[in-house]
């Protein structure tokens, strides 16, 4: 079964782009122009991991996301990946997420380091898994 991944990304062409090259991985992905504040929505998704845009307009359902995926059992172990141009910003809030946040990406960014991230953290996953 493939690895699922929900992209979280604004921009549609860059959204599009982003999921072609993750299918063409393998990556199961599921997309979203919007960060989902729920919890139950993202727990009923089965992700593997969250690629997640930290940008200044959407900033505050940003943070909501991360803090309610934070605090429910069923999302907590999802590893977020934020990719980001407020790097200074997202870098306290990826260190305030430790370890949940795996990566941070500071747009532009190279697609081989968007791959790796996410292998990265699908493999972190699948390592907490299997002890």
């Amino acid at each position: 079964m493939p690895n699922r991944i929900l992209l979280v990304e604004a921009d549609p062409d860059l959204r599009t782009l982003l999921q072609d090259v993750l299918a063409e991985e393998g990556y199961e992905m599921v997309t979203v122009a919007m960060p989902v504040v729920a919890s139950a929505d993202v727990a009923a998704l089965g992700l593997d991991a969250i690629v997640l845009e930290y940008s200044v307009r959407q900033q505050l359902r940003a943070r909501q996301m991360l803090n309610v995926m934070q605090v429910c059992v069923a999302t907590m172990t999802i590893p977020f990946i934020i990719s980001t141009t407020a790097v200074t910003a997202a870098e306290e809030l990826a260190g305030l997420l430790r370890p949940q946040c795996d990566a941070l990406l500071s747009k532009p960014f190279a697609i081989d380091d968007l791959l790796l991230a996410v292998g990265r953290s699908v493999g972190a996953v699948q390592g907490r898994l299997a002890v």
